[in-house]
Formats: C-alpha cells, sequence, structure tokens
C-alpha cells in the first residue's frame, strides 16, 4: 500500500526525500534538532504545494492503520530513548563528552535534568538510529584493532630486529 505512492511519484520527489532524510542526519549528528524540524516542514510544504503528495487521502482511507503507525513511531521512539540512557548509565565516559550526563565524581547525574534531551532521542529516533548503525562498524574494528594491538607490535618488533 505504502509502496504503490513511491510507484506514481518523479524521480524527483524521490531524490528530495533522500536529501532531507540526510540533512535530518545531519542536524541529528550536529544536534540542530530544531533546525531538522525546519527543514522537516520545508520539505512538506513544498511537497504539497508542487506535487501531487497529500498524505490525507491516504490517512482517512486507512482510519486504522495510521494510528497504528503513528503509535508505532511513538513507541519506538520511546524504546530507543530507553537505550541510549540505558548506554549513558553503562558508558558515562563515553557519554559525558558529548551529552554531560556524568558529575565530577564520575557519577551519572539524574534522568529529569536530561529531560529535553531524551525527549529529542524519542521524537527524532529514526536518524539517531542511522547514524548509530553507520557509527558501529567503525567501532568494532576498533576494538579488533585494539585487541590485536599487542600481536600487531610483536610483529612490528621481530621485523624491526632482522
Amino acid at each position: 500500500m505504502v509502496w504503490q505512492a513511491f510507484s506514481t511519484v518523479s524521480a524527483w520527489f524521490v531524490l528530495s526525500l533522500i536529501a532531507l532524510a540526510v540533512i535530518q542526519m545531519t542536524c541529528a549528528e550536529n544536534e540542530k534538532w530544531g533546525l531538522g524540524g525546519v527543514w522537516l516542514g520545508v520539505w512538506i510544504a513544498l511537497a504539497v504545494l508542487f506535487t501531487d503528495f497529500n498524505p490525507m487521502p491516504w490517512i482517512l482511507g486507512h482510519l486504522i492503520l495510521a494510528p497504528l503507525m503513528a503509535a508505532a513511531y511513538v513507541a519506538a521512539g520511546m524504546l530507543y530513548a530507553l537505550l541510549r540512557w540505558e548506554l549513558a548509565l553503562r558508558d558515562p565516559a563515553s557519554y559525558a563528552r558529548k551529552y554531560d550526563t556524568v558529575d565530577e565524581q564520575g557519577k551519572v547525574l539524574d534522568y529529569a535534568k536530561f529531560r529535553d534531551r531524551i525527549i529529542t532521542w524519542m521524537v527524532w529516533w529514526w536518524a539517531s538510529a542511522i547514524l548509530w548503525m553507520l557509527r558501529w562498524p567503525r567501532k568494532l574494528f576498533t576494538s579488533l584493532y585494539e585487541a590485536m594491538s599487542s600481536l600487531l607490535r610483536s610483529m612490528a618488533e621481530s621485523h624491526a630486529r632482522k
């Protein structure tokens, strides 16, 4: 059903949608969440004005599916925010640099002080999740490199002795 809408639109529409996703992820990376919201609003306005994009007939035609999809979006955002907060609690040192979640003694601060950050994770979960998926291979290979660094060092030293 949803894919039928994409089959009737132009390549420019799909390319603008991809560009919007890239802009959203860039805004998420640089913590410019408000700017991401403005770009989303501009894209929707331009799509409604200059294309045949109109989500209302689809929403009105799917009175059960549309609220379920909205509820799934909200639930996914809540789960993602819980996951991010759990990661902050497990590894406060890595989150301390970016989110200031730890105090002077290295203790994680109260979640209530990070209300705006957690709500932002809930709203923009998809952009943050995509960025995380793009980053995890580098983190994996960095940890593998660190694990084999002693082997690499010993190999370099053995070749230096020759």
